[in-house]
């Protein structure tokens, strides 16, 4: 385990961490509310999109900030960023069947629509935490690396 002491920025990288895993599970209990209703994805670009953004990204991302190793910030900062514009457009913006007006408010229904308003402020979050890692100085080490 690193000593916290001589890696700055820790704490901005626990809270990142700690986001992503929830995210992870948002997304998740999200997903099988999409399949429960049935909402259906709208095109094999947009499941490649939401496959990037929303789970592949921000898990490199935070494998990345683990590490230590410095494209982490702007992996998380472009997941988030593009999962929060395609988020806020397909459930709240745009009319269709992925817009939360267009859902039954109950059972599934109920869970799409808090996951999608917990997905946007999360990810509003993490691009915050993003912006904030950018602007921390270097680490030193990576966050599980062995104190010397």
């Amino acid at each position: 385990m690193s000593d916290p002491s001589r890696v700055r920025g820790t704490g901005l990288v626990c809270w990142a961490l700690g986001l992503v895993a929830v995210h992870t599970g948002v997304v998740t209990l999200h997903a099988a509310a999409h399949l429960a209703i049935p909402v259906a994805i709208a095109s094999p670009l947009d499941g490649a999109l939401i496959l990037g953004a929303f789970y592949a990204g921000p898990v490199l991302g935070a494998l990345c900030l683990y590490a230590g190793r410095g494209p982490a910030p702007t992996i998380l900062a472009g997941s988030f960023l593009v999962g929060l514009a395609y988020g806020v457009t397909s459930h709240f913006a745009v009319s269709g069947p992925d817009n939360i007006a267009s859902v039954a408010s109950g059972g599934w229904g109920a869970v799409f629509m808090i996951t999608s308003a917990a997905l946007s402020a999360l990810e509003g979050i993490g691009l915050a935490l993003a912006v904030a890692l950018w602007r921390a100085p270097a680490r030193t080490q990576g966050a599980a690396a062995p104190a010397a």
